[in-house]
């Protein structure tokens, strides 16, 4: 598209991630400035935060899988959340705790959030005093992400790579309100992005522009060093206004990268951020676990298995801090009501006559709900133990958080066909209580909604385990759904439902 003349002009930045430190050799490359410019298909909220089976953990949990935040590779025992309330539904155990600061999910209070953020300005001074410039002074103006969620679009990505992709998304959308997640739209036909200023054509407003592509040669900008994985950039028009309209790009050099997956994933998530809007790096000194560091990390492999921590800490921030202030003079009353506790609801049940359980919950904090789902991989496929004729139903508990915080419960199944692995996930007498309470008995609520939701489901075979998606809304419903088999002989389905008014987490067990 070309910029309307009357739009005022703004940098467009573009910022790299380097080898040193993110797969061996060389050094970093800072934020820098590009060109001047002016400035999904999926109406169910786009990529799921928890729309990927995460790998079986490491050690004592390498027989399990979780879906969501916080929870790979590590053992969410029911234990482990102290009971401020607990009842039982059905088959299932309902724990809930307030106030609680879980280490799991990268808690951190304002005063470390606004450290982190003007770590961005610490980083932009000490990349100037070595490029011999004067600093910019890094405002959230350059971290505009107050608009509407974004369209990711693709360009030459292999298979392998768009199943990255969709799980860097995942991870970014776990920080972010519903309204401001990324989507994944139409693949592109062509490279459209274009940074010349004699052409100032761009992607449009609102969406992100990713390119895959062996060595840098089409790359559109020379603004990296020789030792760069991949660069993003965001371009911002009209920015005197209390919002911005965005669009972004990423270009990647997949030989640059290699074949880890990852450094690869790593890399990702570091360039859709500074696509997303934010066009700065951290400081790697004060945070070297920081996805958005100038540098990849060592081993990034080997780091805590917590969903962006620091990082989606800092973005979720930035969705709340005044357009026009400067990260140096941020206080933590900036980020108003902030805390470091939440409020979470946890649901379990034992699996056939084992001591492992179906666990499954979700936690409130600062106006953002975390939903998840765990527990022990089956032995074997779906179809090899149940066969390929009949169905099979689980029953169980949705638990959940409106979008205004209401506590949200009701009734959950999951039936399957066996012959063709696809199926229904239905929540039934959904009901709402107060904010941060425990769910009150059947009926003793308010009806949340029309009282149900209900998805056509599809089961797939991934590399970790058998996981369902849902294929589409069996009414109107609006959302999805992302879930998982589990128990040595699938005595449980676990899984996440996000949609516009409702973050939730259900699970069951198998009745025939």
């Amino acid at each position: 598209m070309r910029f309307n003349s009357v739009l005022k002009l703004v940098l467009v930045f573009v910022c790299a991630v380097a080898l040193a430190g993110c797969g061996g050799g060389g050094s970093s490359s800072g934020g820098g400035s590009g060109a001047q410019g002016t400035s999904g298909t999926n109406s169910n909220g786009g990529v799921s935060p928890g729309g990927n089976l995460t790998p079986p953990g490491k050690g004592s949990n390498s027989g399990y899988l979780g879906i969501g935040t916080a929870f790979l590779g590590q053992s969410p025992a029911a234990s482990s959340l102290p009971a401020t309330s607990e009842t039982q539904t059905g088959n299932i155990r309902i724990r809930s705790s307030g106030d609680w600061r879980d280490p799991r999910d990268g808690s951190h209070s304002a005063a470390e959030v606004v450290a982190y953020l003007k770590s961005f300005q610490t980083q932009e001074n000490k990349a100037a005093a070595e490029q011999e410039r004067e600093p910019k002074k890094i405002g959230t103006q350059e971290f505009e992400i107050r608009e509407s969620k974004r369209v990711l679009r693709l360009y030459g990505a292999t298979e392998n790579e768009k199943e990255l992709v969709r799980e860097a998304v995942a991870e970014i959308n776990t920080a972010l309100p519903y309204n401001m997640r990324i989507t994944i739209g139409q693949d592109l036909s062509r490279q459209i992005v274009d940074l010349t200023e004699e052409e100032e054509h761009y992607a449009p407003a609102g969406q992100i522009h990713l390119h895959f592509t062996r060595g840098r040669s089409s790359w559109t900008t020379d603004d990296y060093d020789l030792n760069t994985l991949g660069i993003g950039g965001v371009a911002f028009f009209d920015c005197n206004k209390t919002s911005c309209a965005t669009s972004g790009f990423v270009f990647i050099d997949r030989m640059a990268v290699g074949s880890d997956k990852e450094n690869m994933l790593w890399v990702l998530k570091h360039e859709l951020l500074h696509a997303y809007g934010i066009v700065a790096h951290s400081n790697p000194e004060e945070y070297p676990d920081s996805v958005l560091g100038p540098i990849l990390v060592d081993n990034p492999g080997n780091k805590p298995p917590i969903y962006l921590s620091i990082d989606g800490e800092g973005l979720l921030a930035l969705t709340r801090i005044p357009p026009g202030t400067h990260l140096g003079d941020l206080n933590p009353s900036d980020l108003g009501n902030w805390t470091d506790t939440g409020f979470h609801l946890l649901g379990y049940a034992p699996l056939g006559d084992s001591d492992s359980f179906v666990q499954f919950g979700v936690g409130w904090r600062n106006g953002l709900a975390k939903p998840w789902a765990y527990g022990p991989k089956p032995d074997t496929s779906l179809q090899n133990h149940l066969g390929t004729t009949g169905s099979a139903t689980w029953n169980g508990a949705l638990l959940g958080f409106s979008g205004a915080g209401n506590t949200v419960a009701g009734d959950a199944q999951i039936e399957i066909d066996l012959s063709s692995m696809d199926g229904d996930a239905d929540f039934t007498d959904l009901e709402y209580w107060a904010q941060q309470s425990h769910p009150g008995s059947p009926g003793s609520g308010q009806t949340w909604g029309d009282g149900d939701l209900g998805y056509s489901i599809d089961v797939s075979q991934g590399d970790y385990g058998e996981g369902f998606v849902s294929t589409s809304a069996t009414g109107d419903d609006p959302g999805s759904v992302s879930g998982m088999f589990v128990g040595a002989n699938h005595e449980g389905a676990t899984g996440i439902l996000e949609h516009p008014d409702l973050s939730a987490a259900f699970g069951g067990t198998r009745q025939n």
